[in-house]
């Protein structure tokens, strides 16, 4: 059925859920545009429900779910909310994302009017909680903002993904993908665990290889909030270490669209090859200070990471490819 499904996965979002479900109450919809909340609690230690409940009640635009997801992990939650949704169009909104007050709309007609699109999104802009820190410029898009394309059209191959904050996909592709056992290698962000969100490039590519596009709007539009916990150097070098490791797997992937990548077929050999590529960075490090020298060794970290996640994977990273190369084969259009 036609219409907007909102999935926000909670984990122990008591202290974010409330502006995000205020923004979507301010949602201008016409009424030709049906649409649903849904919150999937993800095994919170707190009181995320009650206080979704409690805001939802003072001004129901629309219907809200609440759900509970007891496995860890973004990606069971997502699938939870997208297994008890009405409609045809998802839209993953995170707990930290103040969507804008045309998003149902946007979000709708862009698929109404783009029937071979799968997934779509917009441009993301940062909300912090205190000062900017001067290196969040350089790494932006690490925490899923800014401008993902350069005007409103199709994603073109040679980029091939979207981010996964404030991502919008239609159900029938995505349980079509379900449907064909895709490779679904990525499990997405787990608590305590230094992962990023390469379930959701995955996704994207998967659906570019089963002959569908994904889709740049510039009208879709949403505020990604920043805590000042996330915004230090710590929190920088967490996520240059989880995107690291997530793009063993999602270089297989680019790959496949992309002849700038090429990893070899085995795990020793994709080291050896990468790790001369880590060492000119190494040695580079050591001629250069300062401001400099800080983005350098934070880019290192994303290298370092990659090697070490190839070591991790050493017995998997074989099959891995083959798993992504069959599946491939077998769909690609």
């Amino acid at each position: 059925m036609e219409g907007v499904s909102v999935v926000i996965c909670c984990y122990n979002s008591a202290g974010r859920i409330q502006e995000t479900l205020e923004c979507l109450q301010k949602q201008i919809v016409e009424r030709e545009i049906p649409w649903e909340v849904i919150v999937v609690d993800n095994a919170s230690a707190d009181n995320t429900k009650e206080i979704s409940k409690n805001v939802w009640q003072l001004n129901p635009v629309t219907e809200l779910k609440i759900l509970n997801e007891q496995i860890q992990g973004q990606t069971y939650a997502r699938k939870t909310g997208v297994d008890n949704s009405k409609y045809e169009y998802i839209s993953f909104v995170d707990d930290d994302n103040r969507v804008d007050p045309n998003w149902i709309k946007n979000v709708y007609l862009t698929f109404k009017n783009h029937p071979d699109c799968a997934a779509c999104s917009g441009i993301s802009t940062a909300s912090f909680e205190k000062e900017e820190p001067w290196w969040f410029k350089y790494f932006e898009a690490n925490f899923a903002v800014g401008k993902q394309g350069t005007q409103t059209g199709y994603v073109p191959l040679e980029r091939g993904f979207l981010f996964g904050a404030g991502l919008s996909v239609r159900k029938s592709n995505l349980l079509d993908l379900y449907k064909k056992n895709y490779p679904a290698i990525q499990s997405g962000r787990l608590v305590n665990e230094l992962r990023g969100g390469g379930e959701d490039s995955e996704l994207c590519f998967c659906f570019i290889l089963c002959g569908f596009r994904l889709f740049y709007n510039e009208n879709i539009r949403f505020s990604h909030f920043m805590p000042s916990s996330r915004m230090t150097e710590k929190g920088l070098k967490r996520i240059q270490t989880s995107l690291g490791r997530d793009e063993v797997v999602l270089s297989i992937y680019r790959s496949i669209f992309n002849p700038m990548y090429n990893p070899k077929n085995k795990w020793w050999l994709e080291f050896l090859a990468y790790f001369k590529h880590y060492l000119r960075y190494l040695l580079t490090q050591f001629s250069l200070s300062g401001e400099k020298g800080f983005l350098f060794k934070t880019k290192l970290i994303y290298h370092h990471a990659y090697l070490a996640e190839l070591v991790h994977l050493r017995k998997k990273y074989t099959n891995y490819r083959l798993k992504i190369n069959e599946f491939a084969n077998k769909n690609r259009k």
